[in-house]
């Protein structure tokens, strides 16, 4: 199959048709750990899980054409708390958008569209735009705090960033372990309440999360069945049998592990994760589990 890399993420086509319809889209943290590129040619392996799309078993030859999208890396995000907006207008070495991209002086998000795209105050992201269009601009990736570059400048512009931040704890973590850039959907009632906190959370975790609110789509199969489809890992928080009816035929449909936490406190919910991830009981309640504890974290 041939790459057609999008603003996020690439689509596999038929070499042969090359303009045809897609058969298959992946997403942005895929190509970032295959280092995969435009025009790559990839051989598939058969569909190991049912319902997904098949395992890219390698790169079989690299592009030779140009990429038709820029992509301007490590810029910071900037909290203008007199319009309550997000702006993003330089890297962290100090290149302005504009140097790179005439048509664009920055870009600017409003609070809820910063929410959505899960981008905070001090952030580093990649930005992405087809050369043939560089007004429409795109945050191609959010990089965690573990992979920021260092440097004067950088340390000095993320300081100069975070001014206008609400004060949050310096870490939420408790247990040592790293998701490696896989995503976790986290099912609770009353979503908004604890958005930010379980998101970096899981962020400090070096993850992705995906927050599904059980109170408005309990009975949704078929809402279940198009967010579960994009996690990694699931973690519900126990809650009203027909949302873990519900929820479980999505979990079984696609072949992914799912646990329990007892309650929506952020150790339980982190330590759900960890069992997630390390193939344990799923819940917690009867069983002898030892957790990899940070002994310097705080709550």
């Amino acid at each position: 199959m041939q790459v057609k890399r999008d603003l996020k993420g690439f689509d596999l086509v038929d070499p042969n048709d090359p303009t045809g319809t897609p058969r298959y889209h992946y997403d942005e943290i895929l190509a970032r750990q295959l280092v995969i590129h435009h025009d790559d040619q990839v051989l598939l392996e058969k569909n190991l899980r049912q319902h997904r799309q098949p395992y890219i078993d390698k790169i079989v030859s690299h592009a030779t054409t140009a990429d038709p999208i820029t992509v301007a890396p490590f810029f910071v995000v900037h909290y203008q708390d007199t319009d309550d907006t997000y702006h993003i207008e330089q890297d962290y070495n100090g290149t302005t958008l504009s140097s790179l991209n005439p048509a664009m002086n920055d870009v600017t998000f409003t609070s809820q569209e910063a929410q959505y795209q899960r981008i905070s105050n001090g952030q580093l992201v990649d930005l992405a735009w087809y050369k043939e269009r560089p007004e429409k601009v795109v945050i191609r990736y959010v990089h965690h705090s573990s992979s920021q570059p260092t440097s004067n400048k950088a340390a000095k512009l993320a300081k100069k960033a975070t001014i206008h931040t609400t004060t949050v704890p310096v870490t939420l973590r408790t247990l040592d372990f790293d998701l490696h850039e896989k995503t976790v959907a986290i099912v609770m009632g009353d979503v908004g309440t604890r958005r930010t906190q379980i998101t970096q959370l899981i962020d400090e975790h070096n993850g992705h999360t995906l927050l599904i609110d059980a109170f408005k789509h309990s009975n949704s199969t078929n809402f279940y069945y198009r967010q579960i489809g994009q996690a990694d890992l699931v973690v519900m928080i126990q809650n009203k049998h027909a949302t873990s009816k519900t929820l479980n035929k999505a979990v079984k449909h696609y072949g992914i592990k799912i646990t329990i936490a007892d309650g929506g406190g952020l150790q339980q919910i982190e330590r759900a994760v960890y069992r997630g991830i390390a193939d344990l009981p799923a819940y917690e309640s009867g069983n002898p589990i030892s957790y990899p504890r940070i002994n310097d974290a705080s709550q």
